[in-house]
């Protein structure tokens, strides 16, 4: 390979020319060529020659969003700053610098191809010929046999996170009107829907309302990163209504999680009550209930604490609104007033713990402590009854450092 890219300089011009050099050369490299070959004349050998580029290429691309849950971040090739500039030259050098067995330079960097991302297109054709909307008169009289009955009740008691084969959401389509009355079977269908196909999705939407009513966990399911249709996540909302708080309260950490899969703009100024029915329905069940509203604010509060710069905007955003909403109720200004209260509690037990952090020693970690707990400047012995922020159902008054 070395031999061969020395050749192909040396046509190009960029060897010096010596003659009686490499007329030798030339000769020698014959020779080696006839020993490799075996000495074989039937041997052929075909060489392309590709353009070549005196200086690094780098590519303007149009610039590709990847699908949601890729974890591939939006690539474009073009350097966007200097910074991006400098990258492009590290890795160019990264290049240069390493080389594979082969001896050709391994590449030290990611390009995203929105090939992969798109679908088959024999496999599109047949979906489409399978799913042909004519047939759904007959496919609302269609009754699975024995065989297939066993094999859709498979189906349906797969776990939340494991995939359909392309068979398995055929199967699931074909007999679509059938499965409307087991609730178990929404969430599969869900998954076998086309939703990048307008015809099937406009179809899916309008069958999804004659489905038997589902639970509410799987109604956290149509909730998750992978269902972006609205109308979808909004009759999931519509299911969660008939939970009552006790029952919303056991959901609502994995609630506040889904929020980040909403359709919501952090940095627009439209309302998140507006754009996600989700909001509207956990900022509206809060408002009506102490110890939800209390959840739901810690969980927002803990949210705004995200490292991820858009997550923490989402949630700092929601929290507001819900502070808004508060402030409209007959007593959301005690409630608000609750909250703070909360939040200074917090704030300095936080502190405290920073403080004996140092502490070595167990039993002077413990001394140390009870000692910023008798300071009168703290105000931790005793105050006006508050929630507790892990559990509202249970008030606090006071800290009791002990002996």
């Amino acid at each position: 390979m070395y031999r061969a890219q020395l050749v192909k300089k040396h046509e190009l011009k960029e060897l010096p020319r010596v003659d009686w050099l490499d007329h030798l050369v030339f000769r020698e490299i014959e020779r080696i060529n006839k020993q490799s070959s075996g000495k074989s004349k039937d041997e052929h050998y075909l060489f392309i020659d590709l353009q070549r580029f005196d200086l690094p290429i780098v590519y303007s691309e149009h610039e590709y969003k990847t699908l949601p849950g890729q974890g591939i971040a939006t690539n474009s090739m073009s350097p966007p700053n200097t910074a991006a500039a400098g990258n492009i030259q590290r890795q160019m050098q990264s290049v240069g610098d390493g080389a594979s067995s082969s001896g050709l330079p391994r590449l030290g960097f990611k390009v995203f191809d929105p090939e992969a991302t798109r679908d088959n297109p024999a496999e599109s054709k047949h979906r489409r010929l399978v799913r042909s909307h004519r047939n759904g008169i007959i496919d609302r009289d269609l009754r699975p046999n024995a065989k297939i009955r066993d094999e859709l009740g498979e189906i349906l008691n797969y776990g939340p996170t494991q995939e359909l084969t392309s068979e398995e959401k055929d199967l699931i389509w074909k007999f679509r009107f059938y499965l409307t009355r087991d609730k178990r079977a929404l969430t599969k269908f869900v998954k076998s829907v086309a939703w990048g196909d307008p015809s099937e999705s406009k179809f899916a939407v309008r069958l999804i309302p004659e489905w038997t009513e589902i639970d509410v966990d799987d109604a956290l399911e149509l909730l998750g990163p992978n269902v972006h249709n609205m109308e979808v996540r909004a009759y999931a909302v519509d299911r969660l209504r008939a939970a009552d708080d006790e029952e919303l309260q056991l959901y609502l950490l994995q609630l506040v999680q889904a929020l980040k899969f909403e359709a919501i703009r952090p940095d627009a100024h439209v309302d998140a009550v507006k754009e996600s029915s989700l909001v509207k329905f956990l900022i509206s069940r809060a408002c009506n209930n102490d110890v939800l509203g209390s959840f739901l604010h810690w969980y927002l509060v803990v949210e705004t604490e995200d490292p991820d710069n858009e997550r923490k905007k989402l949630y700092t955003k929601i929290a507001w609104e819900f502070q808004v909403a508060l402030r409209k109720l007959p007593d959301g200004e005690k409630r608000r007033a609750v909250m703070k209260r909360q939040a200074d509690f917090v704030f300095m037990i936080g502190e405290m713990a920073k403080e004996i952090q140092a502490v070595r020693d167990r039993t002077k970690k413990e001394d140390k402590l009870k000692e910023l707990l008798r300071d009168p400047s703290h105000e931790m012995l005793s105050f006006d009854p508050i929630p507790l922020p892990l559990n509202p159902s249970v008030n606090i008054i006071g800290c009791f450092p002990g002996m």
